[in-house]
């Protein structure tokens, strides 16, 4: 990474130059009134008496290796001079810190299919917290949807079998699901008190301060101007990087709504209704081998004794017509 950085800036471009003298001359004046900088820190850190090197971006040879180096070690002197010259810096340039101790978490049980408890929660207290909970709902939120894909799944294939079950199961999951709606709406609030601390633009102009020690040091030294680049990347990044994390997350929120909100009860009647006409199918094709088997001589007859009642240990299935039975004794017997 420090390779990458030094020879980034170190082929220096035209819009380059002009961007550097348009600072040269910003703190001209600033420069003929400041007071005397640590020079030696400046020798000691930045070595001005080592030849500056031109590296290209595929550079990788020992001298442009230890060129970065020196450029990551003269980054120091610039962090050192910009906290010189602005006392209480380095606290400003700290990124906000979000604390809410009196928020009430949220939590979420729920039993799966397989009988484990799974929990889910919601802290707002800390920006991490936050962070966290995100990571919980999105765990329930694919656990109660695979719980609804196996429970409907399960239901479908009975009834298109032709047989009879409880949905019981499937409207249960969908209810699940749907019961997370709320949940997921007051992450998203969090998620967005959290940004409105965070995400604010820095209280001190460190990149300001950065480039006036590059003119108040040494203007041509490449080396000292590619370590003020640097530090403000590195400066900026810092603060960029929670801020970032938090809106990932609200992102992520923002998927699993959309999951939570699709219609899977209009998707469930669907089904079921494809599935019943199937089931209807079966039977029909059923009473067929039936009254085949019958004309053949090879079927249970219901008027001799062939016939069994839906009591008892006997199984029935399929409406009149086309019903059959399993009796107690493990036989197949239609006509019912």
């Amino acid at each position: 990474m420090a390779t990458q950085v030094f020879s980034w800036g170190l082929v220096l471009k035209r819009n380059s130059a002009g961007m550097w003298a348009g600072i040269v001359g910003l703190f001209v004046v600033i420069s003929l009134t400041s007071g005397c900088q640590s020079r030696q820190e400046y020798r000691s850190f930045c070595s001005p008496s080592t030849p500056r090197l031109q590296c290209s971006a595929d550079d990788q040879n020992y001298k442009c290796s230890q060129a970065s180096g020196l450029v990551k070690l003269c980054e120091t002197y610039v962090r050192r001079q910009v906290a010189r010259n602005s006392p209480g810096s380095e606290l400003l340039n700290l990124p906000p810190q979000y604390q809410n101790p009196g928020y009430q978490p949220w939590s979420l049980v729920s039993t799966g299919r397989d009988g484990h408890t799974y929990v889910a929660y919601i802290d707002g207290r800390t920006t991490q917290g936050f962070i966290n909970s995100v990571w919980t709902l999105k765990a329930m939120v694919e656990k109660r949807v695979d719980d609804y894909q196996q429970a409907s799944a399960s239901y479908l294939n009975i009834v298109s079998e032709g047989m009879e079950t409880s949905d019981e199961k499937v409207r249960k999951s969908i209810s699940d699901l749907e019961a997370l709606g709320p949940a997921l709406q007051e992450a998203q609030t969090v998620g967005d008190s959290i940004l409105k601390v965070i995400d604010v633009p820095p209280p001190f102009d460190f990149r300001t301060q950065a480039l006036r020690v590059v003119i108040e040091t040494a203007p041509t030294d490449i080396y000292l101007r590619l370590a003020a680049e640097s530090a403000i990347r590195s400066q900026s990044q810092m603060r960029e990087q929670t801020p970032q994390l938090v809106r990932t997350s609200k992102a992520r929120l923002n998927d699993l709504q959309m999951i939570v909100a699709e219609p899977y009860a209009q998707q469930f009647a669907d089904q079921l209704q494809r599935a019943e006409a199937v089931g209807k199918q079966v039977v029909r094709e059923r009473a067929r081998e039936w009254r085949r088997a019958e004309s053949e001589g090879s079927g249970y007859r219901s008027g001799v004794g062939g016939g069994c009642s839906c009591a008892g240990g006997n199984v029935c299935y399929g409406p009149r017509g086309g019903r059959y039975c399993i009796t107690s004794g493990g036989k197949q017997r239609y006509g019912i």
